[in-house]
C-alpha cells in the first residue's frame, strides 16, 4: 500500500491525531490513505503499527506514488 504525501495545516496533527512531518511551523506533510469515494489521513496509531521511520515513510511515499501528468493541447478559437 502507497500512502501519498499531501500538506496540512500542523495543527490538525494535535487536534486530531494525524499523523504528519513538520514542514514550516504552520505547514506539516501528512500521507493520506486512498478509500472509496474520498481519501484519510494516516493517523498517529496507524503510523506506529506500520514499523518505518518518518523519513523513509516519506522517501518511499515520493518514490512510489505516481504523478498525475498533464499532457498540454493547443485551444483553438472555434467562434
Amino acid at each position: 500500500m502507497t500512502y501519498p504525501p499531501q500538506f496540512f495545516p500542523s495543527y490538525w496533527s494535535d487536534d486530531n491525531e494525524v499523523f504528519g512531518i513538520q514542514f514550516t511551523d504552520e505547514i506539516s506533510i501528512g500521507f493520506v490513505i486512498r478509500e472509496d469515494g474520498g481519501y484519510s489521513y494516516l493517523l498517529k496509531d496507524d503510523f506506529k503499527n506500520l514499523n518505518i521511520k518518518a523519513n523513509s515513510l516519506l522517501y518511499f511515499s515520493v518514490k512510489l506514488t505516481p504523478f498525475i501528468r498533464c499532457k498540454l493541447t493547443p485551444c483553438f478559437d472555434v467562434g
